[in-house]
């Protein structure tokens, strides 16, 4: 018989913080994730896991996302439907745009009017982006007035 002599090592772990940067890029959905590998919790014995990220869209108090196309109403007078506006709109990025209609160009309730360019980025080319989808709600008067509104020619 003889003896064998085991030595147990002694094994501590600390916990240590790390901070991630996580990039969002242009053009991003909402449930995307974004991934970095092996930055999950380690152990001596055990392979550290992965961190994943989904993305979780905050919905706009004006405008819908759908796909790379945004979506606006836009409430207008029936006097407006027929006899033409111009009307603006902010963009998520702040500038300013003309929405217009001339005489002639009747506008009915739920009418839709695009504005190429001026949606999200598209995610693989953020230089491109989707279409602005202006929905217009026609307002008509509760109750009769006696003077009739006439168009403007001046439009």
């Amino acid at each position: 018989w003889y003896q064998r002599r085991v030595r147990e090592a002694v094994v501590s772990t600390q916990s240590t913080g790390k901070i991630l940067e996580v990039h969002i890029t242009k053009g991003m959905k909402d449930g995307q994730k974004i991934t970095f590998s092996g930055e999950g919790d380690q152990d001596p014995e055990i392979e550290p896991g992965d961190i994943v990220i989904v993305l979780d869209e905050k919905e706009h108090p004006v405008y819908k996302r759908n796909g790379s196309d945004l979506a606006i109403e836009m409430n207008i007078k029936l006097v407006e439907a027929l006899c033409g506006f111009e009307k603006l709109i902010t963009t998520l990025d702040n500038r300013t745009l003309i929405v217009q209609s001339f005489i002639g160009d009747i506008i009915k309730p739920r009418d839709v009017k695009c504005i190429m360019g001026e949606g999200m980025p598209l995610l693989r080319d953020p230089y491109s982006k989707g279409k602005l989808i202006v929905q217009f709600n026609v307002e008509f008067q509760k109750r009769e007035t006696s003077h009739p509104t006439r168009c403007s020619r001046s439009r």
